[in-house]
């Protein structure tokens, strides 16, 4: 994510006339964060609750889906 900010995203920011210093790019850091931590508990919460087993196994259906939490 770091690589994609400061490639695209502040550049972007910056040529828009849009100020953006160190203390809101933590910010953004930690909203980004955040963020991922609440998708992986929802996808989390969904795997338990739709397991085929139900005995909180996730099936080999759901695994991609948590590619998007660790790719974050």
């Amino acid at each position: 994510m770091i690589p994609l900010f400061d490639h695209f995203i502040y550049p972007a920011l910056r040529s828009a006339g849009i100020s953006y210093t160190p203390i809101k790019r933590i910010y953004t850091g930690f909203l980004v964060c955040g963020l991922a931590l609440l998708y992986s508990a929802v996808l989390q919460k969904f795997v338990y609750e739709k397991s085929p087993c139900h005995d909180n196994h996730p099936s080999g259906t759901l695994i991609f889906r948590t590619t998007v939490a660790l790719v974050v």
